[in-house]
């Protein structure tokens, strides 16, 4: 059974398989999703993909709130094939906070290191409001709001919130109205949290192509540390896009320190230090 400030939880097996959570509070007990539950993640993926068939949803940023069982994480993840060479990414944002759920579904840690989902889990709405408007702005898609029912019913001022502020967002893109929820929005709040909260840290490692790069990933998967590789060069690009690629996948995979080889041949105007300085993201440069 696992723990948070309002509830606990454990886990509803049948034949082998999870079904449910069941929450308890005060002495009293319910289950979280129900048995209409994986119906309705289905039916929620189902109707975004019929609506902005595949190739890659179209133009468009799917953002569950809650990840429920998985099965819409996974149908929304089936039409977009693994691989870092499918940019910009993320495809799938996912709203979550509930840590004791997910330490029983295992899917945050099952997609810790999936480059095509970005997890948001600030505490404040606000934030994580801005973290979308940063995504939205780094890869060019708009929002669109996929909520599972059973996390608005769990804390409907959490994700209410964020609900809200999605659709004001997304009205934006089409006329600017200045949301209440989000009065001064920080571009960089989906990449300001807490460094260094587990062991190993989490590791992003920004290069040009090396042939070192295979080395440093085998060897932080032996010891066990969450870490993505992305290429990337600003030869390729200009700094703008630069810039906001990084931004992405620093909010998506929210990194305890970036790692970079050869750093003057790939960051020679200096943007990306000044970027990382003004995130307070810790950086490691190996002058290979």
């Amino acid at each position: 059974m696992t723990e948070s400030r309002f509830y606990e939880a454990e886990p509803v097996v049948r034949d082998g398989v999870l079904t449910d959570v069941r929450l308890i509070r005060e002495g009293k007990s319910r289950h979280l999703f129900g048995r209409a539950a994986l119906p309705e993640e289905r039916r929620l993926a189902r109707t975004f993909v019929t609506d902005a068939p595949s190739p890659f949803f179209a133009g468009v940023l799917p953002v569950l709130l809650g990840s429920g069982l998985g099965a819409a994480l996974a149908d929304l993840l089936g039409a977009v094939p693994a691989g870092d060479e499918l940019r910009p990414h993320p495809w799938v944002a996912v709203v979550d906070r509930e840590i004791p759920v997910l330490e029983i579904t295992g899917l945050r840690r099952d997609h810790a290191d999936d480059s095509r989902v970005a997890w948001l889990d600030q505490p404040d709405p606000q934030a994580v409001v801005a973290g979308l408007s940063a995504l939205v702005e780094a890869t060019g898609r708009r929002l669109m709001v996929l909520p599972l029912s059973a996390y608005l019913r769990l804390d409907p001022g959490y994700y209410g919130a964020v609900r809200q502020g999605i659709e004001a967002v997304t009205t934006g893109q089409a006329t600017p109205v200045r949301s209440p929820l989000i009065p001064f929005r920080d571009p960089f709040a989906a990449c300001r949290y807490a460094r260094f909260q587990s062991d190993p840290p989490r590791i992003l490692l920004l290069t040009s192509r090396l042939f070192l790069s295979g080395e440093v990933t085998a060897a932080c998967a032996r010891l066990g540390a969450p870490c993505r590789y992305v290429e990337i060069g600003a030869d390729e690009m200009d700094v703008e896009e630069f810039l906001s690629r990084v931004l992405a996948e620093v909010a998506g995979f929210r990194p305890d320190f970036v790692l970079t080889f050869n750093h003057l041949g790939m960051d020679r105007e200096g943007a990306l230090s000044d970027l990382l300085t003004r995130l307070e993201l810790p950086l490691a440069s190996w002058f290979a």
